[in-house]
């Protein structure tokens, strides 16, 4: 072949391009992308790329950008071998290779999301910890395990989980993981070399997930009871108690204390110990869970009230005043808890009735205590003055002087200057506890020896309390004693020092070393010779024996007195009889015993001596003055008692005159009257500043029953009382104690003068006053034209369910009303025939019930009132179909809640479930809504609905009730009787009848139109919007 010629060449070149963009053309036809370079490759054809010469390669090689790019790739590789060793000290199964960068991917990885945070892994873990990670990431965020949670929480898992498995499957493969971190190492090396910043993508950081579960494999830390005393007022309106406590929290690795505030809600009337739980909100561990803290919230004592269950109870008695018993009216008043004042008033019950001028006066007033059910009790009594609680009271100066002679009572362990006796007494039991303490003692310090004395355990609660205006608040621990002698004790219960056998033994010991120092032997010693020579001063001496043993009674926490002392050695020595070592203790104990006996007896060898002998001839001269001895004297009752069985002679104190008069009193015992007050109307808003409101109570309810006597005394009727209530809860707050003050003071007076004037119930048992002028000034009493209101005294009669009275006077009415041809009213006549008619039901007579209510329908036939006693009547003789008929037409006449329940009860009693009947009487029902006659259309619904079977109720085995196969027919029947009240503008029985029929079939459209219609007729527009939107939506 020859060689091609230039033209022929090109030619050839030329076609062949032709063809090559032909080619390129039709693909790019076919791609819809047309991407730039496919539309570079359809103008321009394919082109060779130009290759470099040798001098052009080594600029470029020396260029900065390949000095940038060879500096990346040393640092890259830099980045990789510390990986390496990195990764082989903390996996020694770790062995890198070179083919690991060629291997195929096990997965497309991205290199901008961080898998290490994905995990919550370090960078170097390895591949257990990869695995272990992943595994328990899956128990959390695996579809499997997201039941129960909502759609959006299930997405956001599945995401989580996508997220949580392409991690694995990067790190969980050896080669893939080197690749994975020789890229993210490049882009950390060009970041330093060249500063571009790598990418980075928003991921799933299950680090904090995974120190939750770690803390959730930990044991739990412990539980920590804290208690909380709160004022009772907190208790009685509800409210919240914030209580800062010292927690110890994690701080990046280590431990730091900071304080954190707990907000406790205390409903109102809340149980006590009231308990609250915060679940792992105490203090952090390293080998466990948060502990958990456990508040135990209760009631500081209060002043005034004691609580008791749901009840509050008064502390002191109220006093009505030193000549209660000769008032007619009685008042009174008293605080309650801050916030609440009472007052009373009303008849007196002991007016006239307590000779001896005392009497007990229980009142409980329901709905003053804690809760709704709860009361407040409190006791009034007359012949005690009126006293305003004070804000501290005294303390006792007997007391005090007893405790500081005490420490200084010869005999005793000599105690110093500082050490006083402190009296401790618990607020719920009212025991009592007695300390030797040093006066430069703390609180706390006192506290812990009252936990010692007593025997208590360390998760005792003991709380030293002063009291102040309105009430009581804990000692700080670190306050000194200083001049506080008594202190009032709360928290755990006791009532004083329990001895056992080895207490009892120990306190022995003691006695007996205290009797064996000099001290003593020398007091005994001088007892005994002035006791012998009868000097005076030996009665003094002999009652120092044992009181100077008695200094020792602090120590055990008892009181140091004679009496106390005597009682414990004869406690003590009963309780260690069984033990064998005691004897030597029991004998000295009677050896002291019968020294001290021997020193008490006087010059003539009898108890008391001469001395005695004084002592009770200055006694009955005492007697005599004051003309409190025997009729006769001394002398003659001395004679005239041998011969009595009396225990002072016949003639002696027992006949005193002040005796008889004492003893009158107790035989007849003091007058006791119970008062139960009950809420009278709603609470009444005062606009003061602060807001308050005032609430009336009332007994008018209570039975008045006989009045009995028994031992303890004499029980009287209760008498009309009445008690108002001022409410202020934002006063019970402590910074507004001074406007409650103030409130009271303005407040009390006023409604003291004229509270108990506002009602008329009040106002009824006040003294009547006397008219200015005759009742019949002017007139003859004996004017015939005036008329005996005889139905009026019926009225009242029957409302007092007095119905013989009643009847008597409604036919004193009949009598004197005129014939019918002369012009009597004929409703009035009906009325009075009605009314006897139904007196003579309530007693029993119901053929005469009849027979009125019959005339009375004479008079008045369309009245549904005399319809329904004929209806009455008749079902109590027994005549079953005229009751029906009775019934139904009194609906009709009169569709009342009473008519309707009644037609209910005949129809059911009279004829048994007819689902045919049912339906026609439905029809009869709509054809009376057709003809306006909506109460007779109300008496065949009801009718129809007796007639519905009853629906099934009773329990089968898989507790799910069969459907009611007259659901529809039930609801239709309701529906129509709500749109027949409607109607009648009986909108509350609309109302009920509309509920029942959307229960019954809740797709019935008119069903929901009519509760929707009565809503409206009961004003509540907005639940009527609803049902009609449910309407809507159905049709």
């Amino acid at each position: 072949l020859l060689p091609p010629s230039t033209a022929t060449t090109e030619l050839q070149y030329s076609r062949a391009s032709c063809s090559t963009t032909l080619a390129v053309m039709a693909v790019t036809s076919f791609d819809g992308q047309f991407s730039f370079k496919q539309d570079s490759l359809a103008r321009l054809g394919r082109r060779d790329t130009p290759k470099m010469n040798s001098d052009q390669y080594a600029a470029f090689q020396n260029s900065p950008f390949m000095q940038g790019v060879r500096k990346t790739e040393d640092l890259c590789w830099t980045f990789t071998c510390d990986r390496d060793e990195k990764r082989k000290k903390t996996d020694p199964s770790f062995k890198p290779s070179d083919d690991d960068f060629s291997t195929q991917k096990a997965h497309e990885f991205d290199r901008c999301i961080n898998y290490y945070k994905v995990l919550g892994i370090d960078e170097f873990a390895p591949l257990d910890e990869v695995k272990k990670a992943y595994k328990k990431l899956s128990l959390v965020y695996h579809p499997d395990k997201t039941t129960g949670l909502s759609d959006e929480q299930k997405e956001e898992y599945a995401a989580i989980f996508i997220e949580l498995k392409n991690a694995y499957l990067t790190l969980g493969d050896n080669a893939t993981r080197r690749q994975y971190d020789r890229d993210r190492d490049r882009d950390k090396a060009s970041f330093e070399v060249n500063g571009f910043k790598p990418k980075t993508r928003a991921q799933f950081d299950a680090t904090e997930v995974l120190k939750k579960l770690q803390e959730m494999q930990k044991p739990p830390g412990k539980v920590i009871d804290v208690p909380v005393a709160v004022k009772l007022e907190k208790f009685f309106y509800g409210g919240h108690k914030a209580i800062k406590r010292q927690k110890r929290v994690k701080d990046f690795g280590s431990f730091k204390h900071e304080t954190r505030i707990y907000r406790v809600d205390v409903p109102k009337g809340a149980q006590e110990p009231h308990e609250v739980t915060f679940r792992q909100g105490g203090d952090h561990h390293e080998d466990t869970r948060p502990d958990t803290v456990h508040f135990k919230i209760s009631s500081k004592p209060h002043a005034i009230v004691e609580r008791k269950g749901e009840d509050l109870v008064m502390r002191s008695r109220v006093g009505l005043g030193v000549q209660a018993h000769t008032d007619p009216y009685l008042s009174a008043e008293t605080p309650s808890v801050t916030g609440r004042h009472i007052l009373l008033w009303g008849r007196n019950p002991f007016y006239m009735n307590a000779p001896s001028g005392q009497g007990e006066l229980r009142v409980q007033v329901k709905g003053e205590g804690l809760t709704p059910k709860g009361s407040l009790h409190f006791t009034c009594r007359a012949g005690l003055a009126p006293q305003v609680p004070a804000a501290e009271p005294p303390r006792s100066a007997s007391s005090a002087s007893r405790t500081s002679a005490s420490s200084r009572r010869p005999g005793g362990p000599n105690p110093d200057d500082d050490q006083v006796i402190v009296t401790i007494k618990h607020m719920q039991t009212d025991g009592k506890l007695f300390l030797r303490v040093g006066k430069a003692m703390t609180i706390g310090e006192i506290r812990s020896k009252v936990m010692d004395v007593l025997g208590l355990p360390r998760s005792a609660t003991v709380r030293m309390l002063q009291q102040f205006s309105g009430g009581f608040t804990p000692f700080p621990d670190k306050q000194p004693l200083g001049a506080i002698r008594s202190m009032n004790c709360a928290g755990t219960a006791w009532t004083g020092v329990a001895f056992n056998a080895a207490r009892s033994k120990e306190f022995l010991k003691d006695i007996v070393s205290m009797s064996d120092t000099p001290a003593f032997q020398a007091k005994l010693a001088s007892v005994a010779k002035a006791a012998a020579a009868g000097t005076s001063n030996s009665l003094r001496l002999q009652a120092e024996i044992w009181t100077s043993l008695s200094t020792i009674l602090p120590e055990y926490g008892l009181e140091p007195v004679l009496s106390v002392m005597q009682e414990r050695v004869a406690q003590a020595l009963q309780q260690v009889q069984g033990l064998p070592d005691a004897t030597h203790l029991i004998k000295r104990i009677d050896a002291l015993n019968d020294a001290a006996k021997s020193s008490q007896k006087g010059v003539s060898g009898h108890p008391g001596g001469a001395s005695a002998a004084t002592s009770t001839h200055g006694l009955r001269e005492f007697l005599q003055m004051h003309k409190l001895g025997p009729p006769g004297g001394f002398k003659d009752s001395a004679a005239a008692a041998k011969g009595s069985d009396k225990r002072h002679g016949r003639g002696g104190l027992c006949e005193a005159p002040a005796m008889l008069r004492r003893q009158a009193r107790r035989q007849q015992g003091e007058p006791t009257c119970q008062v139960v007050l009950e809420q009278l109307g709603e609470a009444m808003t005062l606009f003061t500043r602060p807001t308050c409101s005032v609430v009336f109570y009332t007994n008018l309810h209570q039975s008045r029953s006989s009045s009995s006597s028994s031992s303890s005394g004499k029980f009287l009727e209760p008498r009309p009382t009445f008690a108002v209530s001022i409410s202020s809860p934002p006063c019970a707050k402590k910074k507004a104690h001074f406007e409650w003050i103030n409130l009271k003071a303005s407040l009390v007076p006023l409604l003291r003068m004229t509270a108990f004037h506002m009602f008329r119930a009040c106002r009824g048992i006040l003294p009547r006053s006397l008219a200015s002028a005759p009742a019949a000034a002017g007139e003859s009493c004996e004017d015939p034209s005036r008329e005996m209101p005889w139905k009026r005294m019926g009225d009242e009669a029957f409302k007092q369910g007095d119905f013989f009275m009643a009847t008597t006077f409604y036919s004193r009415c009949l009598e004197e009303m005129p014939p019918d041809d002369v012009g009597s009213d004929p409703l009035l006549v009906a009325a009075v025939l009605s009314n006897r008619a139904a007196c003579l039901a309530k007693v029993g007579h119901f053929q005469a019930s009849k027979e009125d209510a019959q005339r009375s329908l004479e008079k008045r036939p369309n009245w549904g009132r005399a319809w329904s006693r004929v209806g009455l009547a008749c079902s109590k003789l027994g005549e079953a179909q005229e009751a029906l008929a009775a019934y139904k037409n009194a609906v009709a006449f009169d569709p009342s809640g009473a008519n309707v329940d009644a037609l209910s009860s005949v129809v059911r009693q009279l004829q048994p479930p007819d689902i045919d009947r049912a339906h026609a009487e439905k029809e009869s029902g709509n054809t009376a809504m057709r003809a306006n006659e909506f109460g007779m259309a109300v008496a065949c619904y009801t009718v129809g609905i007796a007639l519905t079977p009853p629906e099934v109720k009773a329990a089968v085995p898989d507790g799910v009730p069969p459907d009611d196969e007259h659901a529809l027919l039930r609801s239709v029947l309701f529906s129509n009787r709500a749109s027949a009240f409607c109607r009648l503008k009986n909108w509350q029985n609309a109302l009920a009848d509309g509920q029942v029929a959307v229960d019954k079939k809740g797709d019935f459209v008119k069903a929901r139109n009519r509760l929707g219609t009565a809503l409206l007729g009961c004003g509540q527009p907005e639940k009527a919007y609803v049902e009609f939107a449910h309407a809507l939506k159905l049709e």
